[in-house]
């Protein structure tokens, strides 16, 4: 006989769940997974400080999705894993074809320089330089920012959208899309 485990109170579904003994583990001691984690726009030597800054995050989860996923989290709770995605695609920003990066995290939207001045001959983008600043990198450097494009045509298979575009002197991607 088949049970619907959503027909189970989520009380008794936690009190039913066996817990497996975990060693304790504190921030000093090294996360050592059997593969590497590779980023073209981390530097190799600031991955182990965006790994931490990673495994600190907080995540906003319901208690529905707590109890679906638990059960199987407690039986392979000695596996590590660790997901920040990100995909490439080569699409129009103001009707010219450029590569661009979605990153997940960055909630700004980032051209090169090189990619500007390449558009600003053929009239394909106008850059407001009064809008300059700094910001911090995911390399936990300091990137000067030469202003904004703020009306920049987006076209992602066909879906539309004006974003501003900040203009980024040290970015080694040609877009990022945050």
């Amino acid at each position: 006989m088949d049970i619907d485990i959503e027909n189970i109170p989520l009380v008794d579904r936690v009190n039913e769940t066996k817990v497996l003994p975990t060693k304790n583990v504190n921030e000093e001691d090294d996360w050592d997974p059997s593969y590497k984690m590779k980023a073209n726009i981390v530097k190799d030597h600031l991955a182990k400080s965006l790994l931490k800054k990673c495994k600190k995050l907080k995540i906003e989860m319901t208690l529905e999705e707590l109890a679906s996923v638990q059960k199987k989290i407690l039986e392979e709770w000695t596996k590590n894993y660790l997901s920040i995605g990100s995909g490439r695609v080569v699409e129009k920003i103001n009707r010219a074809e450029i590569r661009m990066l979605f990153a997940k995290g960055s909630k700004v939207n980032l051209m090169s320089i090189d990619v500007f001045k390449a558009l600003e001959p053929l009239n394909m983008a106008l850059i407001n330089e009064s809008v300059r600043w700094q910001m911090k990198d995911a390399n936990s450097g300091v990137s000067d920012l030469a202003g904004v494009v703020e009306k920049c045509l987006i076209d992602i298979k066909g879906c539309r959208v004006n974003f501003p575009v900040f203009v980024s002197n040290s970015v080694k991607e040609a877009v990022i899309l945050g």
